[in-house]
């Protein structure tokens, strides 16, 4: 299924499964942490049916952090902690990045649409 996300929602699920994975002591993937983030924020906007975590989080896949699926599923050995703290890290970041531009595109449109809006009004005169 997929859903109409904002940045900004993916930003806040980024930051929830960064603390779900902290709190599970590093002895999980990153997977199940974004689920279960995911999933909070889904359940908070009254939304129950199925999701895709590809279609939440596109970048949440291996190859943006360049690593393969080992045998046991995990892109990284469980214990690699380290790894898993900067791919979180990683993706937080690029969603801060993209909300920031964001605004920024929105901001320069504002002014640019007063501008236009004076210039009609200037004209008509």
């Amino acid at each position: 299924m997929k859903l109409d996300i904002t940045t900004e929602q993916r930003l806040q699920i980024c930051r929830d499964a960064s603390k779900i994975y902290l709190k599970q002591a590093g002895f999980v993937g990153l997977c199940y942490c974004f689920y279960l983030a995911t999933l909070k924020m889904l359940r908070d906007r009254g939304i129950t049916e199925p999701f895709d975590l590809k279609y939440i989080i596109p970048e949440l896949n291996p190859n943006f952090f360049n690593t393969k699926v080992g045998w046991s599923g995990y892109w990284w050995d469980i214990s690699d902690v380290s790894s898993r703290l900067y791919a979180l890290e990683k993706i937080t970041n690029l969603y801060k990045i993209k909300l920031i531009q964001e605004k920024e595109v929105k901001s320069k449109r504002r002014i640019l649409s007063k501008y236009l809006s004076f210039l009609t009004k200037w004209f008509k005169k």
